[in-house]
């Protein structure tokens, strides 16, 4: 069934020239954000360490961000790009979806 409606499959993963294209208008400094940097490094965090109490900061960094889940992990990857606008406002978020089972 996946064949015929890819709800697996990224905006990134279904079109290749995507990817070039993309770097060509936002900068060779984009990051593409995978499932796991959803959640850490589309927050700004880059990393971090403990301090003189033994609490762990994390280190800020500002980018420019490609948010491009697959649309069965949409709602989660949207929900995280929420809280990370909310949290740090410099960063610059893109957001790509395939629109599928649309007219």
């Amino acid at each position: 069934m996946l064949d015929f409606i890819p709800l697996h499959l990224s905006a990134i993963e279904r079109t290749l020239e995507l990817e070039p294209w993309l770097r060509l208008w936002l900068g060779k400094d984009v990051e593409f954000l995978d499932a796991a940097g959803w959640f850490s490094r589309g927050h700004d965090h880059q990393g971090g360490e403990f301090d003189g109490q033994g609490f762990w900061r994390h280190k800020i960094k500002s980018a420019t961000f490609v948010w491009s889940p697959p649309p069965a992990a949409t709602d989660v990857a949207l929900e995280e790009l929420r809280k990370a606008r909310m949290k740090q406002q410099e960063s610059t978020h893109v957001f790509l979806v395939p629109r599928l089972l649309t007219p």
